[in-house]
């Protein structure tokens, strides 16, 4: 037995010293590929959809110089995520926003009463839209391997135009008036939460439900306003503000080392 053992433990002990690289080798597969599940990805998106403005922006009261006469449209944007951590990430957006103009037959009746004539022609000038560039936080939450549930809270710069319109009385030319489109730079935010559906490791799709405000400050210019009778602004201050509610084509970049 003991000449047995003599014989058997050398072969052993070879055997144990020659395979034990393989188990560190194997070992450190199974830790790369872990690392390289947990590295946080980077995710960008094309979205789109609707927006419907809300608040006084939506207001097509002709007698209330509140009223911004903004009627539903839509949104376009490109969103980007890079995750910190595995539920934490920096979330960027870059989006633009029109609206239509609702309403228009309250300001023509509201002319025709103002300036005592039987007929008001509304023309609308340019259009009303927003550019928004924001960056905030996003803390994204998996349900199984292919639901996940992001939220964010993002602000920054908002560009605003409001639409202006030419007003035309009983079809004659010399008592035609503007009210010229305005522009406007400032602060906003959005916060919102999005459903995403993940086909696979990279392409997904989420529904994305958004608040939006701003709060621009518009200086307006009147152009041959000789009568200052009825509805007359030269400076709106009132906030822009709506939910969207879009559509989005996730793609995930897994970082490597």
């Amino acid at each position: 037995m003991k000449r047995f053992l003599m014989k058997v433990a050398p072969v052993a002990l070879y055997m144990l010293l020659a395979t034990g690289p393989l188990f560190a080798q194997n070992d450190s597969i199974v830790v790369r590929d872990l690392q390289l599940k947990l590295k946080p990805p980077l995710r960008i998106g094309l979205t789109g959809g609707g927006s419907v403005p809300t608040g006084n922006f939506a207001k097509t009261d002709y007698t209330d110089l509140r009223s911004g006469f903004a009627g539903p449209g839509f949104n376009l944007g490109l969103t980007g995520t890079y995750m910190i951590t595995q539920h934490w990430g920096i979330a960027g957006l870059v989006s633009y926003s029109r609206y239509d103009q609702s309403g228009l037959d309250n300001l023509a009746a509201g002319y025709v009463a103002s300036f005592a004539v039987s007929d008001a022609t509304i023309r609308v000038k340019d259009d009303t839209h927003t550019f928004s560039y924001l960056i905030g936080g996003d803390y994204s939450l998996d349900f199984c391997h292919r639901i996940a549930i992001d939220l964010r809270a993002m602000t920054g710069l908002v560009h605003a135009q409001l639409a202006g319109y030419e007003v035309q009385l009983e079809d004659n030319v010399s008592s035609t008036f503007q009210q010229r489109s305005a522009r406007a730079n400032t602060i906003g935010y959005q916060i919102g939460v999005a459903a995403r559906y993940n086909f696979n490791s990279r392409v997904g799709i989420a529904l994305n439900f958004d608040y939006y405000y701003s709060d621009p400050d518009l200086s307006i210019e009147n152009v041959n306003r000789a009568n200052n009778a009825g509805r007359l602004l030269t400076r709106y201050n009132e906030p822009i503000t709506g939910v969207n509610t879009d559509l989005s084509l996730v793609y995930t970049f897994q970082k490597n080392r």
